[in-house]
């Protein structure tokens, strides 16, 4: 009887860990809760890359709760930046007017039928140091699709992101579409 006393003693009790809002939704919620994955993934590499955050960094991205723990919150349009400067946006919003995220300018398709007049990507890497000396921008959309569907999808986003611009000059080097199906890459 001693010795299960001890173990019970022992025994931690902790707190639970909470996610976004999404998580409570379950299976409905596997799309957001990928596109928080991709983002934070982004976020990791950048920091093995670049070093730590500038600023508030990772500290943004939790909000305070009850008692001594925090809950993770990406709110559209949510920015780390890091040594260079990188930035590194979730869901940030490019217009047509260029009075979005960073001052870049979203151009619309020249085909009437597949205009749009902005853009909120799930994750936006803008250097500003840009490697030949002008800035450069990488855009990932996550696409939590059945694998069928991830060919169509990415010709899609292409297409719908690949128009932007910063004081006139095209910025966008790269669209990525990350999906979670293993041996299915493309480039095009």
């Amino acid at each position: 009887a001693q010795r299960a006393i001890k173990v019970q003693e022992l025994k931690p009790e902790l707190e639970a860990t909470e996610g976004p809002g999404e998580l409570r939704l379950g299976v409905p919620a596997l799309t957001r809760l990928y596109e928080y994955w991709v983002f934070l993934q982004v976020l990791v590499t950048a920091s093995q890359r670049y070093g730590p955050p500038e600023g508030d960094g990772f500290a943004q991205l939790a909000t305070p709760v009850r008692g001594n723990r925090k809950r993770l919150e990406i709110e559209r349009g949510t920015t780390v930046t890091f040594p260079g400067p990188i930035h590194i946006a979730f869901e940030p919003d490019i217009n047509t007017r260029g009075d979005g995220w960073m001052g870049i300018e979203y151009v619309p398709h020249p085909d009437p039928s597949r205009q749009q007049f902005g853009a909120t990507p799930d994750v936006a890497v803008l250097d500003l140091s840009g490697g030949d000396g002008s800035p450069a921008m990488l855009i990932v959309d996550a696409k939590y699709v059945g694998r069928e569907f991830v060919e169509h999808d990415a010709a899609r986003v292409h297409e719908k992101y690949a128009r932007m611009r910063l004081g006139g000059v095209p910025l966008v080097r790269n669209v990525l579409v990350a999906h979670p199906h293993p041996n299915l890459g493309r480039q095009w």
